[in-house]
Order: structure tokens, then sequence, then C-alpha cells
């Protein structure tokens, strides 16, 4: 019953958060996408993810009597994921994402460290460019702004 009260409360929240990105623009007038056209797929993929969950949980309960012992790895990348978000203006889009992936993967891969690493550039990167270079969205620059003139 944990797991389709949790499932349920993630649904609202999906839910919650899809309504908000329905209300930005999803173009601006210059013909560019605007701020709602990411968070539009974003909500939308949320809430049909969550809502297959709330079904599965309530036709496949799940035995409550066991208890998870990830708590502590939970509150270390809540801990992380606050760190990446207080230091994102200060070291940039793209240092803070790379750290992130990389302290995040290691806290849960701790054997595949060459895929963490690959992974944690590869990703952040291609984030990097598809948003500051292909769209041409405005990303913290942090310290890489000391680099360019």
């Amino acid at each position: 019953m944990a797991r389709a009260a949790f499932s349920g409360a993630f649904l609202a929240f999906a839910l919650a958060y899809t309504l908000l990105a329905f209300g930005l623009p999803m173009m601006i007038e210059s013909g560019q996408i605007g701020p709602g056209f990411f968070p539009r797929i974003l909500g939308t993929m949320l809430v049909v993810v969550s809502l297959y969950s709330v079904i599965r949980d309530i036709r496949e309960p799940a035995d409550d009597d066991t208890s998870s012992d990830h708590w502590g790895t939970v509150g270390l990348v809540t801990v992380i994921t606050i760190a990446f978000i207080a230091m994102l203006s200060i070291l940039g889009a793209l240092v803070a994402m790379v750290l992130f992936m990389f302290v995040t993967l290691y806290v849960l891969n701790r054997q595949g460290m060459i895929a963490n690493v690959v992974l944690s550039i590869l990703l952040p990167v291609s984030l990097y460019l598809l948003f500051d270079v292909w769209l041409n969205t405005t990303l913290p620059r942090g310290i890489l702004a000391l680099f360019s003139g």
C-alpha cells in the first residue's frame, strides 16, 4: 500500500507540474520554441509513467512488510542534488552537471568507473550543446565566464 500511496503522490506532483507547464507559451513571437516546450513534453511523460505506476501498484501490491535499507543512499543523493542546485550558478551548468553526474554515478555504481566517467562527460556535454549551442538558451556560465572573453 505504501508504494501505491507514493505513486499516487508522485502522480499528483506530475499533474500539478504539467498544469503549470501548459500555462507557459509553447512558442515565442519570433517563432522559436518558448519556455513551455520542454516542460510540456516532460510533464506529459511524467503523468503517463506515474499513472502506469499507480495502476501497476494497485493491481500488484508489494509486500509492505519489507523495509528498504537504501535510505542512506537516498539521503546522500538528495544532498548531492541540493549541492548541484546550489553550485549551478557558481560553477556553471556544464561543470556542475559533470560533477553532479560523476558523484551521483559513483555513489550508485562504484564498480563501473569507466562508464561513470564516460556518462558524466557525454551526457552533460550533449545537454550543453543542445541547449546552449543549438537552441541558443542561456545556461549559467559560472567559472566558464572567466575563460570566455
